[in-house]
């Protein structure tokens, strides 16, 4: 009798653990310089997130990081990942190629192609609100020695800057 062996599937999906919400309204400067409106959009967007460290541990850890000081979002600290990057799982590390999956019915797409070190490829998708700018961080947030996946998502409606930031950590499907 010969054995067989049992093929497993390479599959990733993002899974949002936590969201927090950030903005930075000009409503009430309608008259003010050129000057002032600069000087109010280089200020940090607030804090929307109600409950602190206490209901949301992740927004605890973007405060340890020193990504949010005070209420304020410290946009100047996020560092983006380019088209390509790394991401480190406990039990393998990904090569992971961000490619815009485009625009439709005002949602954006963002593909996400990842290759496993024995070079098995597998994808997911992330949508958001647009039209707006979404940039992409990674980070190991919580420190347990498994990256998480963050958005950053931007978009000027009704005199606000609005970001809203997600955290996501990457399942893997067998």
């Amino acid at each position: 009798m010969g054995s067989s062996s049992k093929s497993h599937s390479f599959e990733y999906e993002f899974q949002k653990i936590e969201s927090c919400y950030f903005a930075r309204s000009y409503q009430g400067h309608d008259n003010l310089g050129p000057n002032a409106i600069d000087s109010i959009s280089n200020t940090p967007p607030i804090s929307l997130v109600l409950g602190g460290k206490s209901m949301h541990p992740y927004y605890g850890h973007l405060q340890d990081r020193g990504w949010v000081k005070g209420e304020g979002l410290q946009l100047d600290s996020l560092k983006a990942v380019g088209e390509n990057f790394a991401f480190i799982l406990p039990y393998d590390t990904l090569s992971v190629n961000l490619r815009p999956g485009g625009f439709e019915e005002a949602l954006v797409y963002y593909e996400f192609h990842f290759k496993n070190r024995e070079g098995k490829l597998s994808s997911d998708t992330l949508q958001f609100d647009g039209p707006g700018q979404v940039d992409f961080i990674v980070s190991d947030l919580d420190e347990d020695g498994e990256d998480e996946f963050i958005s950053l998502s931007y978009r000027y409606f009704m005199n606000t800057d609005h970001y809203e930031l997600n955290i996501y950590h990457l399942k893997a499907i067998y």
